[in-house]
């Protein structure tokens, strides 16, 4: 059973350390005393420290005995290096030990040097409840870290959760179809590469075949215009040769009406010579 209090004392000193114990439990406050909460069989030591280190606060019982015992004095600087509250009780006048002095000069202690002893037991119940009433409620700005500590938790608990979902499918999925996944994850990025380059390369195909298509326009324009020169040339070419040809008929047509001219002035002088010669 969990404890708030942890009753340290010398043996010379039991019959008040258990008049502490029963004033403290009587208000509720639950506390941890040897040897009644030392369980058989479990080693003392580890007993002893899981007992101050579950312990919130450390009652002294502060005498002639306990001032010098080694015990006391090792329970005591495990509270103080825990940083529980320790609170003396004096039953004896003594001064502190060097040891003691080192771990509790700076706490405040209650004095019960003076009869009856259930009256400073009281106040002693008060101030332990008090610290304990102290330490339930944390300063603002201890509740203002531990909601945000609360609130980090939530959230890394949620994306926990959020990253659980997200890898359930590949779980959910048996050994043949996880290397399906895994082919198809491979093979993806490869398929995507391969089909960028091919249109970036049709791309480029096309754009370099309509940079041909105009070269070949014009080549074909060129043609085009040297076959119509050569066309004209011939033409004209015809058209001064033709007059000559249609010279050359002209010439034999005139040819047979000069010569029959020519007959037609010989033929009369001949028969006018052979009449001149028929009258002789």
């Amino acid at each position: 059973m969990p404890h708030e209090v942890f009753i340290c004392y010398a043996s010379h000193d039991k019959a008040v350390a258990e008049a502490v114990c029963t004033t403290l439990e009587s208000r509720h406050i639950r506390c941890w005393i040897a040897p009644r909460d030392v369980l058989p069989g479990m080693e003392w030591a580890e007993t002893i420290v899981d007992a101050l280190d579950g312990s919130r606060v450390l009652v002294l019982v502060l005498s002639s005995s306990s001032n010098i015992s080694p015990q006391v004095i090792r329970e005591v600087g495990r509270a103080a290096s825990n940083s529980t509250p320790i609170i003396p009780l004096r039953i004896d006048d003594v001064p502190l030990s060097k040891a003691m002095d080192y771990f509790i000069s700076r706490h405040q202690w209650l004095d019960a040097l003076t009869p009856p002893l259930k009256k400073h037991l009281q106040r002693l119940a008060d101030t332990v409840q008090q610290i304990l009433t102290r330490e339930q409620v944390p300063p603002k700005g201890i509740e203002i870290t531990e909601a945000e500590e609360v609130k980090k938790a939530k959230e890394a608990e949620e994306r926990a959760r959020k990253e659980a979902e997200k890898t359930f499918w590949w779980r959910s999925l048996n050994r043949k179809q996880r290397q399906i996944a895994c082919s198809v994850i491979i093979v993806s990025p490869i398929i995507i590469a391969v089909s960028i380059f091919l249109i970036f390369y049709f791309m480029i195909g096309i754009g370099s075949t309509n940079r041909e298509i105009p070269e070949s326009n014009e080549l074909v324009e060129e043609i085009e215009g040297s076959v119509a020169e050569e066309t004209v040339e011939e033409a004209a070419a015809e058209e001064e040769v033709a007059p000559a040809e249609e010279v050359e008929p002209a010439e034999e047509e005139a040819a047979p009406a000069e010569e029959a001219k020519t007959i037609a002035v010989i033929v009369p002088q001949v028969e006018h010579s052979s009449l001149g010669l028929y009258r002789r």
